[in-house]
């Protein structure tokens, strides 16, 4: 029998193409891999993406971060090839965000830094303003090279809205602000049902008042009206409590708009702070927030005035505890 010489070209052709796989041993019967970068990268000319941070343990940013520098390394060496091929988001709304806050630098020094040389490069930093809230970190207690915003899922909905790819590699599971993992460094607890903030102080209660008064006097425009020991007033009845003492102290703007439609509101005024020892002898104050006040009496229509509170106490405080 002939073979066409068309027919016989096409067989050896094929069979030179096959061939490599016909000789692979057993165990590896799909042949061998090969590198192959994406040929018509440039056609895309930037690419975008806004990565989620909510992890339970605040080290495992450093793993990310690995993953990170392998995006931006890749994009250098291999495209696209344009003046600004690629923006990068971070956007962290878990207990991880007490990496960055100012007083834990010692403890996520080599993260933070590494943070701090991607920022330099183009990369951005978010915080979630309520993840940072619950763990006691206000705006001013973070790096300067992060941004804070309104709320986590806000954040990564409007960049996706931007045509940002979602790395979802925190969304794997919802995670509360305050873990095992991190609850060592927030600087307070989150605020409770009843409206109540609890911060740590590292002075005594005495000292911890004595400083919180001091920074009422030099906040102008306030003033303390008493000051109640509570253990002193124990020992004069032959009774005996750990160290705790009540600040009571306010600046009458709050007054003017509150108490003509919510006159009750008065029985919650002036504000206080109070400063106490629990059964291990560590140092804690506690105070209300504007909330408290709006949702116990209820207060419509001066939120302003509340945050304004809830902020001016939560300076004081912090102040008098660091």
């Amino acid at each position: 029998m002939r073979i066409p010489l068309q027919a016989l070209s096409a067989t050896i052709l094929a069979i030179a193409t096959l061939g490599p796989a016909f000789s692979q041993p057993a165990d590896a019967p799909y042949g061998s891999a090969k590198f192959e970068p994406y040929r018509d990268i440039d056609s895309v000319k930037q690419l975008r993406m806004v990565w989620d941070f909510n992890f339970a343990d605040p080290k495992a940013i450093g793993i990310a971060f690995n993953n990170l520098n392998a995006l931006l390394r890749a994009t250098a060496e291999f495209g696209p090839h344009e003046i600004d091929p690629i923006r990068v988001v971070i956007v962290s709304h878990g207990p991880e965000v007490v990496v960055f806050d100012k007083k834990n630098y010692g403890k996520y020094k080599e993260i933070v830094d590494r943070a701090a040389a991607f920022s330099a490069q183009g990369v951005k930093f978010e915080i979630c303003r309520n993840a940072a809230a619950a763990q006691g970190i206000a705006p001013g207690d973070l790096h300067g090279f992060v941004t804070v915003v309104p709320a986590g899922p806000h954040a990564l909905a409007y960049w996706q809205a931007k045509g940002y790819a979602l790395n979802a590699v925190g969304a794997t599971m919802p995670i509360p602000p305050v873990t095992e993992l991190n609850k060592a460094d927030i600087r307070k607890t989150a605020a409770a049902a009843d409206g109540l903030v609890t911060t740590p102080s590292k002075y005594s209660v005495a000292e911890t008042i004595d400083r919180f008064e001091s920074g009422v006097r030099s906040a102008g425009n306030f003033q303390t009206f008493a000051r109640i020991d509570f253990q002193a007033f124990a020992a004069t009845q032959g009774g005996k409590v750990r160290p705790s003492q009540l600040s009571i102290f306010g600046g009458g703007r709050a007054l003017q708009p509150l108490l003509p439609a919510n006159p009750k509101a008065a029985i919650d005024l002036p504000l206080k702070v109070l400063a106490w020892e629990d059964e291990s002898g560590k140092v804690w104050v506690t105070y209300n927030t504007g909330e408290y006040l709006r949702n116990r009496h209820p207060i419509k229509g001066n939120d302003d005035v509340l945050k304004r509170m809830t902020d001016v106490t939560e300076s004081l405080v912090r102040r008098a505890v660091e």
